[in-house]
């Protein structure tokens, strides 16, 4: 259910970048200004068990505009 948001996002980034952005770039952008996702006792989780954590569009998107 994420891949609409996670396509948005990129969309975005691509615009914000004048559309530059290689998959490389944008996968570093998005794992760079993800929100870390915690477990109930405050530790965060591992990378393998949620990946680089929440989408941060506004983080994202403002991440490369120039």
């Amino acid at each position: 259910m994420a891949s609409p948001h996670v396509v948005g996002t990129v969309a975005l980034m691509q615009q914000a970048a004048g559309g530059g952005l290689t998959p490389d770039q944008v996968k570093n952008v998005l794992e760079q200004t993800a929100r870390a996702m915690t477990k109930d006792d405050g530790t965060p989780f591992s990378l393998w068990e949620v990946g680089a954590g929440y989408l941060d569009v506004y983080a994202a998107v403002s991440a490369v505009m120039p």
